[in-house]
C-alpha cells in the first residue's frame, strides 16, 4: 500500500491542535509534535507506506528523499533543524527545555516543509500552467506565498508568471 492522505487525516487535526492552537502545551511537546508532523510530510513526498518505519535521522529516508529528486537548500536547511531540535525535544539525555525561541525557529522550518509541497508541485507543473491552482495557492498566508515563489524564482528565474 502506497502512502495515503486519508490515513493521517485525525492525526494531522491532532497534530495541529496540539502545536498551534493548544493552551499550557510545553515547547518541548511542541517540538515533538512538529517532529511527527514533520514524518507525515516527508511520508508524503516520498510516498511511503504508512505501515513502515519512517525515522528523521534514519540515512535511508535521507537516501529516499534524495532518490526523489530533493535538494533544495531550504528543504534539507528546515530538515535538520526540525531533525535537532525533535531529537532534543523528545529524548531524556536532554533536559534543558527548549524556549520559545526554539519553537519558533522549528516552527518557521515547518513552514519551510509545508511550502516544500507546493514547490515541489509546481516544480513538477510549472506555475501559472494551471489557473485554478494559481487562484487557490494566491488564497494561502502571504509568508507562505512568499517562501514558495522566492524558491521558485531561486530555482528558476526563466519562470517570470
Amino acid at each position: 500500500m502506497k502512502y495515503n492522505d486519508e490515513i493521517y487525516k485525525d492525526s494531522l487535526n491532532a497534530l495541529i491542535g496540539d502545536i498551534y492552537y493548544a493552551k499550557d502545551v510545553s515547547c518541548d511537546a511542541k517540538i515533538a509534535r512538529i517532529r511527527k508532523l514533520a514524518e507525515i510530510i516527508i511520508r508524503r513526498l516520498i510516498v511511503q507506506d504508512s505501515n513502515s518505519a519512517l525515522e528523521l535521522g534514519n540515512n535511508k529516508t535521507k537516501r529516499d528523499l534524495k532518490k526523489r529528486g530533493i535538494a533544495e537548500k531550504f528543504f534539507w536547511n528546515a530538515f535538520e533543524i526540525i531533525h535537532r531540535s525533535g531529537n532534543k525535544a523528545t529524548h531524556s539525555q536532554n533536559y534543558v527545555i527548549p524556549t520559545e525561541e526554539d519553537f519558533n525557529k522549528v516552527a518557521n522550518a515547518t513552514m519551510d516543509l509545508y511550502a516544500y509541497l507546493f514547490f515541489n508541485f509546481f516544480k513538477m507543473y510549472k506555475f501559472g500552467s494551471n489557473v485554478q491552482i494559481v487562484r487557490a495557492f494566491s488564497a494561502l498566508p502571504p509568508l507562505f506565498r512568499f517562501i514558495v515563489l522566492r524558491e521558485l524564482i531561486y530555482n528558476n528565474e526563466n519562470n517570470v508568471y
